[in-house]
This record gives structure tokens, C-alpha cells and sequence, in this order.
């Protein structure tokens, strides 16, 4: 059992092993994601996570595309999705972090200012 800021994630790593810890490191992005939206829904006082149609509507993508990545099926996942992800999300710096890490599998956005305008593209 692995917690997102006191929400608990079931996560499986790659070999099958169940991924125990505080540490995000190793959870996977659905799992991440799914545990997101819960803490979005206890920040805005529902007691219960947010449906993927809200996340998806805060994001301005479909609640189909919305469905994909948090379901583990891959999906285009530009910078600026990202963006409006962690923004419908309410992510902090260091969740958006791992968003990006995530999505990018592992690599890291480079920064405004330090030779690129955003993260990479895979």
C-alpha cells in the first residue's frame, strides 16, 4: 500500500511485485493519477475524488482521452496536456514533477530559461 499525501495506492510495479513505501518512485501513472484525483476531491470538500469527467473537463480534454492514460493505455501527452493536468488536478510543484517523470518515462522537463521551452517530447 503506498500513500499520495494520506491516500492509499495499490500499485504493481513492472515484475509484478507490489510497490510499498512513502516514496513515489516506482508507482505507476494510473495508480498516480487515480490517487490525484481522490486528494482533488478531499481539497474541494466533497469527501469523495473527483470523477474523470471533471478532471477531464478541468483539462479540456475528453473524458475518453482521460480515461486512457489513467487506465494505462498510452496517450499523446504533450506539455501543455500535462499542464492543464496537473492544474485540474490542484498538483503542487513536486506532484507536477512526477507527473512529468511519469509521462515522460523518467525524463525530466527541462526548465524555461535553460535551454528549452518545456519538457521533451518522447
Amino acid at each position: 500500500m503506498f500513500s499520495v499525501k494520506g491516500f492509499p495506492v495499490t500499485a504493481v510495479d513492472p515484475s509484478g511485485g507490489t510497490v510499498t513505501g512513502s516514496d513515489p518512485e516506482g508507482i505507476l501513472l494510473p495508480d498516480l493519477l487515480r490517487a490525484w484525483r481522490a486528494e482533488a476531491g478531499s481539497r474541494s470538500g466533497r469527501g469523495k475524488p473527483l470523477s474523470q469527467k471533471e478532471i477531464a473537463r478541468r483539462a479540456g480534454v475528453s473524458e475518453r482521452w482521460y480515461r486512457n492514460p489513467e487506465g494505462g493505455r498510452p496517450v499523446s501527452l504533450a506539455g501543455d496536456v500535462l499542464e492543464r493536468l496537473g492544474a485540474a488536478l490542484t498538483l503542487g510543484p513536486d506532484e507536477r514533477m512526477v507527473l512529468y517523470t511519469r509521462a515522460y518515462g523518467g525524463a525530466t522537463p527541462r526548465a524555461p530559461g535553460r535551454g528549452g521551452a518545456g519538457p521533451r517530447r518522447p
